[in-house]
């Protein structure tokens, strides 16, 4: 997809694209659980991009609900962005994937 959404733009971008929509995918299976995975991407005028990850799985803030005090998905949406959050322990996050 990562090819398909950026092909025109430079290869920084691209590879940028590429990492957070595999990151995107892994996280779906690894933290919430989800069976399935349906992902839409799309690049508008201007070059705005664009990505929705649609699963069936736990959700974020009952992922991070165990760790953190939560109250809503907003909130948890705001910590998990962050580096090493979302880690399962600090042996999950490779500094290489940066």
């Amino acid at each position: 997809m990562a090819s398909i959404v950026v092909a025109d733009f430079e290869p920084k971008v691209y590879y940028q694209f590429a990492y957070n929509f595999q990151e995107t995918i892994r996280n779906v299976y690894e933290h919430a659980k989800s069976k399935y995975c349906i992902v839409f991407g799309q690049k508008y005028d201007g070059g705005q991009l664009r990505l929705v990850v649609v699963d069936n799985g736990s959700g974020i803030l009952k992922g991070l609900g165990n760790k953190y005090a939560l109250k809503s998905d907003k909130e948890a949406v705001s910590l998990a962005i962050k580096p090493g959050i979302s880690c399962k322990n600090e042996t999950d996050f490779d500094e290489n994937d940066k």
